[in-house]
């Protein structure tokens, strides 16, 4: 029940949900808050133009009784299609929605089933321009395990999950606001969004478990395309597209509705890593960057567009240095610094793309310092765009297995992207994607309070603080037969009686669980 109201019209007593700008920057808790007196008044006109406001959790006269929603026919589609080798969940149109846990285990027995059919050879020789993937034949490609040390170039060994203090706190920090400081706004916030109009506010309009049902077959066929681009473009065969446009907008589409359902999935690890698996990681993560940030769908499709093709010129590198597991010689780092400009020479000379997105991957590996190539750009030079699909490389690069250590927690690795502002990246733009992630990112293991565990499984964008978990562990770290999902926002009871809270974040693999059991690895 929101309604935008100018800032000159708010009165004491309204709910504030959202504001006409990101929260972080003003002197408010991300959490949204009731305006009780004439302080909060003047700083919401000292930062905003206007804001959205919720009368069912207003004060007084400005209180509205929420209104009922109408019946709608909600669509389930079955996730098995003729001929189709993805995930095989029957959901009838009418059945009752499966809870997150029935959900899952739906979904990794369907990818178990397929995992067989998915790694079978594939005739190269039949590939051409206009020539469709076979189902179930899954053509190799010699970028599957480029070293993505040599992309962030600044990746430790092992490191242990903090839980408390240290970096946690001081991102924690970006959640909470101390007022006896006084913030103003971050030096770049005026060009994060290069546009007068104010940003989009896309309101989630299905669950998590809605959306899994619903994107999980367009997740695989999207796999299966990037696979075929990458393939065609090895082969110097014409790559499809209106493919690549059409994955694109239903993967864009499904991150409007709810971005936490894509995220969830591209958990979805194989035990052998393929380059189309960064590249629909970047995708999907770009494209959640960008509706965080309230940029158009035009834009969001243009981002996505530029994570699939970011590094599709790491074909025409030499297959030893890819699959080089260590780090890279001075005159090695100079043969990879080349795949850029091979990605720019094979979109502007096979795919016919916008110079927006060509300029876009052109500079993902540009830094604020001027340390990154293959140009040297500092600061403002790279651009919004460019320092976002540059970071959100580099934060997919983290997560992924090393042959000398193990993947970094979402948590670690955005405790460590926190270390490069103004280093690598603005502070902005990183302070804005550690606030898109959440502190708690989806798939983060977390002790509550009770000593049960949890994992994340969705993000309140209101309170951001408090997630919407999935009970893995009793209080006594007893798996739990049939794990329930509950919603820190409503302050659910815990076993004690007392509401529920989150105490540490964890390893992926506390306690034995084993990650793979939930999309965890």
């Amino acid at each position: 029940m929101r309604e935008i109201v100018a800032v000159q019209d708010l009165k004491l007593g309204m709910f504030v949900a959202e504001l006409d700008r990101p929260w972080l920057g003003t002197p408010f808790a991300i959490q949204g808050f009731l305006v009780e007196d004439e302080e909060h008044l003047a700083q919401l006109r000292r930062f905003c133009r206007f804001v959205y406001i919720d009368r069912s959790r207003s004060a007084g006269e400005h209180w509205r009784e929420p209104a009922q929603p109408q019946p709608r026919m909600r669509r389930r589609p079955t996730l098995a299609r003729a001929g189709s080798v993805g995930p095989t969940v029957a959901i009838h149109r009418e059945a009752m929605m499966p809870d997150f846990f029935t959900i899952l285990r739906l979904l990794r027995e369907g990818s178990a089933r397929n995992t067989t059919a998915r790694n079978a050879p594939i005739d190269t020789t039949a590939s051409h321009a206009g020539a469709s993937s076979v189902p179930g034949h899954v053509p190799r490609i010699e970028t599957a395990r480029y070293p993505y040390e040599a992309i962030t170039d600044d990746v430790e060994p092992n490191t242990p999950t903090v839980g408390g203090g240290g970096l946690f706190a001081r991102l924690a920090g970006l959640f909470r606001w101390d007022p006896s400081e006084e913030r103003t706004a971050p030096s770049g916030m005026k060009s994060l969004v290069a546009t007068e109009e104010p940003p989009q506010v896309y309101p989630v309009l299905t669950s998590v478990e809605e959306e899994l049902i619903t994107v999980a077959p367009v997740f695989h066929e999207a796999s299966v395309a990037v696979e075929k681009l990458l393939h065609d473009i090895q082969v110097s065969a014409t790559p499809d597209l209106k493919q690549v446009t059409a994955t694109v907008s239903t993967l864009v589409q499904s991150v409007v509705r709810n971005p936490d359902a894509l995220i969830w999935l591209t958990r979805l690890k194989r035990t052998d890593q393929y380059a189309f698996d960064h590249a629909l990681d970047v995708s999907v993560y770009l494209v959640v960057f960008g509706r965080f940030l309230g940029l158009p769908e035009a834009t969001l499709e243009m981002l996505g567009t530029v994570g699939l093709m970011q590094d599709v010129g790491l074909v025409n590198l030499p297959p030893d240095l890819l699959h080089k597991p260590g780090r890279f010689t001075p005159a090695e780092m100079k043969v990879f610094a080349g795949h850029v400009q091979h990605s720019v020479r094979i979109m502007r000379d096979r795919c016919n793309l916008s110079e927006e997105i060509i300029e876009t991957v052109s500079r993902h590996h540009e830094r604020v310092n001027g340390k990154g190539y293959p140009h040297g750009l500092q600061g403002d030079e790279i651009g919004i765009y460019g320092e976002m699909a540059g970071l959100v490389d580099s934060y997919c690069a983290l997560l992924s297995q090393r042959p000398y250590r193990t993947a970094l927690t979402s948590q670690r690795a955005l405790e460590k992207i926190y270390g490069w502002r103004n280093k690598k990246f603005s502070e902005t733009v990183i302070d804005q994607f550690i606030q898109c992630l959440g502190l708690y990112p989806i798939g983060t293991l977390v002790e509550l309070e009770s000593g049960e565990v949890a994992v994340v499984i969705g993000q309140n964008r209101v309170r951001r603080l408090k997630p919407k978990l999935m009970v893995l562990l009793g209080p006594d770290k007893t798996p739990l037969k049939y794990p329930s999902t509950i919603d820190l926002l409503f302050d659910p009871p815990s076993p004690t009686g007392a509401p529920h809270a989150i105490r540490q974040a964890l390893p992926s693999d506390a306690y034995g669980i084993d990650p793979r059991e939930y999309f965890l690895a």
